[in-house]
């Protein structure tokens, strides 16, 4: 798999974003989650063209910053072909049926150098749930695919000196 050029970061927005499971089943909880969703994301960067940069799998969520290059599907096409193809395998693995993921989150985008500080630090902290207002249902999993670089986000107004 070729690596993106970073051009395309530099030029596309970066978006925050969180898919919960329906119900609020632990069921990403499972030690093979995060590789189905790695492969996942990563055939979806030569696909789609979505790169997803630091995420964090929950038992009941999974939040992530990403952001498109060129001639990349939609945010809503993408969003729905990822969860579309990792809910098969998941419930493949450990036995689920029906719907996986709840409707989603509307994606945030990250409007500055310091929001971008902000997310990276919720999803490298542990528990997004709780940072978000939410119950953590146990110990989640880290990962990073591709370095996204905010080079385009406006940096932070200087404080005028009183």
């Amino acid at each position: 798999m070729q690596a993106p050029s970073l051009h395309s970061f530099l030029e596309t927005p970066i978006l925050f974003l969180t898919a919960r499971v329906r119900f609020g089943l632990p069921v990403l909880g499972d030690d093979g989650v995060p590789a189905i969703l790695r492969d996942v994301w990563l055939r979806s960067a030569v696909r789609d063209r979505w790169f997803v940069g630091l995420y964090r799998v929950e038992p009941d969520r999974v939040s992530l910053l990403a952001c498109p290059g060129r001639a990349a599907r939609s945010v809503t096409a993408w969003t729905t072909l990822w969860k579309a193809g990792a809910a098969v395998r998941i419930k493949e693995r450990i036995g689920g049926r029906g719907q996986l993921w709840e409707f989603g989150l509307p994606p945030e985008p990250v409007g500055s150098v310091a929001d971008y500080g902000a997310h990276r630090a919720v999803l490298q902290a542990g528990s997004v749930a709780a940072d978000y207002g939410g119950v953590s249902l146990g110990a989640g999993h880290t990962g990073m695919l591709w370095e996204l670089l905010p080079a385009r986000l406006p940096e932070p107004a200087p404080v005028a000196a009183r």
